[in-house]
């Protein structure tokens, strides 16, 4: 699927994000196919399901640089309740380097994410149910906002 990149990033926008992660992979992983890639970004999420008692929806894209490492640029939304800490040391424990930050919808990150996806070094990808998850996120936000 071609999008091109602005809209690539107005999408991305048009989301309640809570936190833009980049997420490493350290050597054996570093040289990881991208569907790997997000397999283990998967297996993250589902480590802390239980702890945010509801569903976590995600967009990643995931970057090869010239030397083929991979690392991912990660939007989450239903990790609210979770520090940027717990998340850093969840990803660091179990698969390698990581920035964690508060998504802030103006400042860029959503541009920056998608920025090699035309120059064939990136490749993107929503969570599985993305838009089942979003749905039900939405309810309980409102819901919190009622009341």
């Amino acid at each position: 699927m071609t999008i091109p990149l602005g809209s690539l990033a107005d999408l991305i926008k048009q989301y309640p994000w809570g936190h833009w992660l980049t997420l490493e992979f350290p050597p054996p992983w570093a040289l990881v196919d991208t569907g790997s890639a997000f397999q283990r970004l998967q297996a993250f999420v589902d480590s802390f399901t239980r702890e945010t008692q509801g569903p976590v929806a995600w967009f990643a894209v995931a970057e090869r640089h010239a030397d083929g490492r991979i690392h991912l640029h990660v939007f989450t939304r239903g990790t609210a309740g979770l520090s940027l800490e717990r998340l850093k040391d969840r990803w660091v424990q179990r698969n390698g380097g990581a920035h964690v930050a508060l998504y802030i919808p103006h400042a860029g990150a959503a541009e920056y994410s998608v920025k090699d996806i035309h120059e064939g070094l990136a490749e993107w990808q929503f969570s599985e149910g993305f838009t089942r998850a979003m749905q039900k996120l939405d309810r309980i936000a409102a819901r919190c906002s009622d009341g």
